[in-house]
């Protein structure tokens, strides 16, 4: 939707509806949706590295890479992302979510999920990884600042700096760590990682324990009774 509608005036209606994924354009494909990915495996990378290789996100891909693994044999073209976008049987037929004017003109409808829920809770914790772990985000800012215009609401400043929000009804209210007063790595590492327990045995000595070791999950919950895999 940001390389569709970054330039819209916010006024002028389409006469039909665009394509969505076969209608990316270079800029969006090779330069915007590249970049995301390489910050992406950037944040990877440093969280993989400041853990001595506990975090190893093994089943964590470019967005090229993952593409043409998950639609092998459905894509004409792979030799980019955008003509892997542009050609994909998958995605073929598939439009943006538009409002129909009163005039027979179409405008985009700014209230979808894409906008709603990925970035509040999407990019906006990806960002705030970004922020705890040292990587540098130009290209999910710039999805972000673009995409609150839209939304009419801030959760950057210009400057890529994260806006937190005093509450859940603020705009601004996101899955950013920083939302939750996780403001550097150690603390990131605390709330994510198991951490070693102090248990009581037989005799009422206390012992210290992995959470692993004591069969319990990282939600610090009985092992039997956890739902969340």
């Amino acid at each position: 939707m940001v390389g569709k509608f970054r330039d819209w005036d916010g006024v002028t209606g389409f006469d039909s509806i665009p394509l969505f994924y076969e209608g990316v354009d270079e800029w969006t494909g090779n330069t915007l949706m590249m970049g995301i990915g390489d910050e992406m495996m950037a944040i990877k990378a440093a969280l993989s590295k400041k853990t001595g290789g506990r975090m190893k996100f093994t089943r964590m891909f470019h967005i090229k890479d993952w593409l043409q693994h998950a639609y092998k044999g459905q894509i004409k073209d792979e030799s980019s992302l955008r003509s892997a976008l542009n050609t994909n049987r998958g995605y073929l037929g598939m439009k943006h979510t538009m409002i129909e004017t009163k005039t027979g003109k179409y405008v985009p409808n700014f209230k979808v999920r894409y906008l709603t829920e990925d970035v509040p809770y999407g990019l906006l914790f990806n960002k705030g990884v970004a922020k705890l772990v040292g990587v540098m985000t130009p290209n999910i800012d710039f999805v972000i600042l673009t995409c609150q215009k839209f939304m009419k609401t801030r959760y950057i400043a210009e400057t890529g700096d994260l806006l937190v929000a005093e509450s859940s009804s603020d705009g601004a209210y996101s899955r950013a760590p920083q939302q939750f007063g996780i403001n550097s790595f150690e603390e990131l590492l605390r709330f994510y990682l198991p951490q070693p327990r102090v248990l009581h045995n037989n005799e009422g000595v206390e012992k210290a324990q992995s959470d692993k070791e004591g069969g319990v999950c990282h939600h610090r919950c009985d092992l039997k009774a956890c739902t969340i895999s």
